[in-house]
């Protein structure tokens, strides 16, 4: 593709919208961010354009939501500045990785800097990539899951065994630190601006606290005993990869031949299994008629990731401690996982009776129809020995 690394007119056109040489004129509205958190614009000068993600969010209400978004957009200025070039040099490069994302023209502030207020200009994908869709089909499907597949390879156990970052490929003056413990709210520990969240998505259960609360003993009573401890088994997985934490359609812009995807939004991009992922993409972005080959997709995915890895150099006993057997126990633990956030934020997704299906079977499989024992170790047990990880 010709679209990854930006160019003179755009780098051009980038500093008139720094400098505000750029008459309003030009400025075109693509989107509204989510709960009124800023917007997205186009601006055009002759034929060339750039994107322009400006977050001004509304007065706090202290919520742990509000948190979230903030920190989010913090963290996406961390992705931008620490870990794009990273992706860049794995798509040009020798290794062709098919992870096409816009090119960060300008981000400000720093994310060193403490202030809710970001601006993204971007490179437009829409000269590469102009095709959305609001439900993929297969072959759109094959082809969003060959980029996470490269996604996830390039960034496997990260930071500690990324062969691009060992090369010296990594642009960051100071490396993300490797951590795989959780944090308490929305915000990752720490204030070193190369500190990408340690959980990745925007519905793992620790910040997902009061949507966990809404649900009932009576009507979820199996999912709440059973949800802590399926939460720590997949955190405990030692299959770690950075996610893109919100990889669905609206997020994915196609070239017009179907072959190529580029994404956007990494707010919620972090550290986490791989199948969040694939279990997200799939259970809210697909046709009915993909979603029941998901087998069949799963294993294309995880054929298409060892090929990256062993591309990226990575030791052979990489693949063979990771069998599709691993990545399917990962996907059912993951499915469940993101349904135990949809029962309590709100249905919605490609198929609820199919992931509803996977969900019973998964829970059946762990607690034999009935819910898990409430002593937290007890239930973590149970969980590990009908999902083991080896």
């Amino acid at each position: 593709m010709s679209c990854v690394e930006p160019t003179t007119a755009e780098l051009e056109l980038a500093r008139d919208v720094q400098n505000d040489q750029v008459d309003s004129t030009q400025y075109r509205s693509m989107a509204s961010l989510w709960s009124g958190y800023g917007t997205v614009q186009r601006v055009t000068s002759g034929s060339t354009s750039v994107v322009v993600k400006k977050v001004q969010p509304p007065p706090s209400d202290g919520s742990i939501g509000d948190s979230r978004k903030r920190a989010s957009y913090r963290n996406e200025s961390i992705f931008y500045t620490q870990l794009a070039p990273l992706v860049m040099a794995g798509v040009s490069g020798a290794l062709k990785l098919p992870c096409y994302i816009p090119a960060a023209l300008a981000v400000q502030p720093s994310p060193e800097v403490e202030t809710d207020s970001r601006t993204f200009i971007l490179t437009d994908l829409a000269r590469g990539f102009p095709v959305h869709s609001s439900s993929l089909n297969l072959d759109q499907t094959r082809t969003a899951l060959r980029w996470l597949a490269g996604f996830h390879a390039l960034f496997w156990q990260y930071p500690c065994h990324s062969p691009l970052l060992r090369e010296g490929h990594h642009k960051s003056s100071s490396e993300p630190s490797c951590r795989r413990d959780g944090h308490r709210g929305a915000r990752p520990r720490g204030t070193g601006c190369g500190e990408i969240a340690p959980q990745g998505s925007y519905w793992y259960l620790e910040t997902r606290l009061e949507e966990f609360a809404r649900l009932t003993a009576a009507k979820h009573s199996r999912i709440k005993a059973a949800a802590k401890a399926v939460d720590q088994h997949l955190r405990d997985c030692p299959h770690q990869t950075l996610i893109h934490g919100d990889f669905k359609c609206e997020n994915l812009q196609f070239s017009k031949d179907g072959r190529s995807v580029a994404a956007v939004d990494f707010q919620y991009c972090g550290k986490g299994v791989p199948s969040k992922d694939l279990a997200y993409l799939l259970h809210t972005s697909v046709a009915r008629v993909v979603l029941a080959r998901e087998e069949e997709l799963l294993a294309e995915y995880h054929t298409s990731l060892l090929e990256y890895l062993r591309q990226l150099g990575h030791p052979e006993k990489v693949p063979r401690n990771f069998p599709l057997s691993a990545l399917a126990a990962q996907y059912l633990l993951a499915v469940l996982d993101f349904y135990r956030f949809l029962l309590g934020w709100g249905t919605w997704g490609t198929d609820l009776s199919h992931t509803q299906r996977h969900v019973e079977e998964t829970l059946r499989t762990m607690d034999g129809g009935k819910p898990l024992p409430s002593e937290p170790q007890a239930a973590l047990l149970a969980v590990q020995s009908a999902f083991p990880w080896t």
